[in-house]
């Protein structure tokens, strides 16, 4: 590979889908035939508190409006305030299952999509849900210290809480 990045970053706690350590270690060598000397690599991972906690996982929901239109003249259904429909996600649920040796915990994720009616009436219509379970491995800032390390990346800096005034050490 040539190295030619100045940074790499993996985010959002995408490195959760990497499930063992040779996935991992598999993943921050090629990162590091990539960057360039003084590369940095980023990773950003859910709070250690999600690692830890014995009871049920955070759970996080969301909404977000749709817009419908084809085009300008409102023949779709709907407008920029969501009037089309709405699409709900919520991620994580009490009955996860968390798996100490692998530190993989199952999550649930579900996705409902409801579409306004066409007529002039509030109805919905066009109801829709997708359930499904994400297996997510969780990490410790010691476990991926050690990751990196092996792989020959210093670690500068880490951070908790999204706070570069909380240090991890």
């Amino acid at each position: 590979a040539t190295r030619t990045y100045d940074s790499a970053w993996i985010l959002l706690g995408s490195m959760a889908h990497l499930h063992t350590h040779a996935d991992i270690i598999s993943t921050f060598n090629s990162v590091k035939e990539s960057l360039v000397d003084d590369g940095t690599l980023i990773v950003e991972l859910s709070h250690p508190q999600e690692t830890f906690s014995m009871v049920e996982c955070t759970r996080n929901s969301w909404e977000v409006p749709l817009d419908v239109n084809d085009d300008k003249t409102n023949e779709g259904g709907g407008d920029a305030q969501g009037n089309g429909g709405t699409l709900s996600i919520v991620w994580g649920d009490e009955n996860d299952v968390f798996h100490p040796i692998t530190q993989i915990r199952n999550f649930t994720v579900q996705f409902d999509l409801v579409m306004n009616g066409n007529g002039d009436d509030d109805t919905k219509s066009n109801c829709q849900s997708v359930k499904d379970v994400v297996p997510m491995r969780l990490f410790t800032a010691q476990e991926l210290y050690a990751l990196a390390t092996c792989c020959g990346l210093e670690v500068v800096e880490m951070f908790g809480a999204l706070d570069d005034e909380v240090e991890v050490w």
